[in-house]
C-alpha cells in the first residue's frame, strides 16, 4: 500500500513539474529565411540560450546560427497561433551586440514590442509524502515556469532596450509617455507585466506617438 502511495505521488509531483509548456521544446511546422534571403520549409526547433534553429525537412535536418538568418515563423499548435522570430543584434553576454532571436508581438512606427521567453526552474521541498519507513517527509520537486523578458524596439534609431515590466520604466523609456499614457494604464487597470495588457498600452501608445 506504501508503494502504491508513494508511485501515485512521485506521479502527481512529476506531472506538475512537466506541465509548464516551453516552445523551444518541440517541433513545429514553419519556415526560415536565411540571410542571402532564401526561404526555407519544414519543421523548426529554435534555443534562445544557443541562438540556433534547426530546420528539419523530408530527408534532412539543417542547423543554423542567428548569425545566418533574417527571421523565421512557426505555428504554435499548442497555443493555436502564429509566431514570428527576427533576429536583432543585442548585447547578450557582455557590452558587445552578437545577433539573438527575439519574438515580436506588437509592430509600430514608435516602438515595436519583443520577447524571449526563458524557462525558470525551481526547486521546492514543502511537499510532504509517505515514504516506506512510514514517515511523512518532504519530497524534493522541481516546479517549471516560462517568463517573459520583454524588450522595446525603437523604429527611429533601430536600438532595443530591456523593460523589466513596472510602470515606472515605461514612464522612463517611452518618449512623450505623459499624462494621456499614464491615465489611460490606470483607468484600464493594466499591468505591464502581463503580455497581454502590455500589447494595448504599446498599441495605444503608437497610436499616440503615429
Amino acid at each position: 500500500m506504501r508503494t502504491f502511495l508513494f508511485s501515485c505521488c512521485f506521479v502527481c509531483l512529476f506531472g506538475t513539474a512537466q506541465a509548464q509548456y516551453f516552445a523551444e521544446e518541440h517541433w513545429h511546422q514553419g519556415y526560415a529565411i536565411v540571410e542571402e534571403g532564401d526561404t526555407l520549409q519544414g519543421y523548426v526547433q529554435y534555443n534562445t540560450e544557443t541562438e540556433i534553429l534547426q530546420i528539419r525537412g523530408a530527408s534532412n535536418v539543417q542547423t543554423y546560427s542567428a548569425r545566418k538568418l533574417l527571421a523565421f515563423q512557426f505555428q504554435d499548435q499548442q497555443l493555436g497561433i502564429n509566431r514570428l522570430f527576427y533576429v536583432f543584434p543585442f548585447p547578450k553576454v557582455s557590452d558587445y551586440p552578437t545577433p539573438i532571436f527575439f519574438e515580436l508581438l506588437e509592430r509600430g512606427n514608435a516602438v515595436t514590442l519583443l520577447q524571449r521567453e526563458v524557462l525558470v526552474i525551481r526547486n521546492v521541498n514543502n511537499r510532504p509524502f509517505w515514504n516506506p519507513t512510514g514517515i511523512f517527509t518532504p519530497l524534493p520537486t522541481q516546479i517549471r515556469s516560462v517568463e517573459p523578458n520583454f524588450y522595446f524596439f525603437y523604429g527611429s534609431t533601430g536600438k532595443i532596450k530591456r523593460f523589466n515590466g513596472s510602470r515606472k520604466q515605461l514612464d522612463a523609456l517611452l518618449p512623450n509617455y505623459g499624462a494621456i499614457m499614464k491615465k489611460y494604464v490606470k483607468d484600464k487597470g493594466y499591468n505591464p507585466k502581463r503580455i497581454e495588457d502590455l500589447i494595448q498600452i504599446i498599441r495605444y501608445y503608437n497610436q499616440q506617438n503615429p
